[in-house]
């Protein structure tokens, strides 16, 4: 029996999401088979799982199919919870019905008891409900051709739903390459406004000095007469040691310096980018990467100097936090 896989590489290199390929841990696979003495169908569906976690549903006497289900089905899927479910059928035009001995019985004894016996007829007692029932297939019915077959059914479900995984990945994987790239191009984005850092920490230093000290005696607040004495942009408030104001601002700076941050952030996305292209499951892997991606746009936010920069850090965190509940059905 042939047992499917998950689609193969492309090949693609790190640092392009061209062709993202990943599967799904959502599902479904139906197959309906039998023969002149029984017929039978197969269900299976899958959803989102930590593991795997293989559910079965059989009809009474087939305790032994579970074991057949899940040596059929743990080589094809490493994620999900599949719930399968067999349910065995009469062809059409087949009859078979079965008497609850039991409740008629106890119908006979309790009528008997207030109606005399000639008074009460057989078709009445039988249309009470519950009497008669159309009687299900049990594994006493099967033989050994039937179970080969079903067997055979069995696996073309597997491939069914293994093949229904695929396709919502195909579906999936666009989604999250596209996602992937978006926090590509903000983590771009950052980089260029964090260039900008140093002069704005130096610029709002100033602001706040000059504020607290007030204009140096002897000099007006704001010359009018062209000779750029004024406190111009970059320059040391009134009455501020130059070398210590820049000590400070560097030290600001130093706190405030996020290129580590943006490093990781792209040896992450680097990191998405190969895995979204390997063609294995990889969803536990990009599971524990949206954590590290997360844990260094809350870094960024927190270093921010700027309004710019933390607006961008607020929007990584919304982006990555799309990318993550998007993981959550990889395979």
């Amino acid at each position: 029996m042939t047992t499917p896989t998950t689609p193969p590489s492309t090949g693609a290199s790190a640092g392009t999401v061209a062709t993202p390929i990943v599967v799904s841990m959502t599902g479904f696979a139906r197959v309906e088979g039998g023969n002149d003495r029984l017929a039978w169908i197969w269900e299976a569906r899958s959803v989102n799982g930590r593991g795997l976690d293989i559910r079965t549903r059989y009809p009474q006497g087939l305790d032994a199919m579970d074991g057949i289900v899940r040596s059929a089905a743990t080589p094809r899927f490493r994620r999900g919870t599949i719930t399968v479910s067999l349910t065995l059928r009469r062809p059409e035009g087949a009859t078979g019905y079965a008497v609850n001995e039991a409740l008629l019985d106890q119908l006979v004894k309790s009528v008997l008891k207030r109606t005399p016996y000639d008074t009460v007829s057989v078709e009445s007692l039988l249309s009470v409900r519950g009497v008669v029932e159309q009687a299900d297939p049990s594994a006493a019915e099967m033989t050994g051709d039937d179970q080969a077959e079903i067997e055979a059914d069995l696996g073309r479900m597997l491939e069914t739903l293994a093949a229904s995984r695929a396709g919502e990945g195909g579906r999936l994987g666009p989604v999250l390459g596209g996602q992937v790239s978006d926090l590509r191009a903000q983590t771009r984005e950052a980089a260029t406004t964090a260039d900008m850092q140093p002069a704005h920490i130096q610029e709002k230093l100033n602001r706040a000095l000059a504020d607290l000290l007030g204009p140096a005696p002897g000099r007006d607040n704001a010359p009018t007469d062209g000779s750029g004495e004024g406190q111009g942009e970059g320059a040391a408030a009134p009455g501020v040691n130059p070398e210590r104001l820049a000590q400070e601002v560097a030290l600001l700076a130093s706190k405030a310096d996020v290129r580590e941050e943006l490093d990781r952030l792209n040896a992450h996305l680097d990191q998405a980018e190969e895995l979204l292209a390997s063609g294995q499951p990889v969803g536990r892997q990009l599971d524990f990467l949206c954590q590290e991606l997360n844990r260094e746009a809350n870094t960024l936010c927190s270093k921010a100097s700027t309004v710019a920069l933390t607006r961008i850090g607020m929007a990584m965190k919304a982006g990555i936090e799309q990318f993550r509940e998007q993981v959550q059905n990889v395979e």
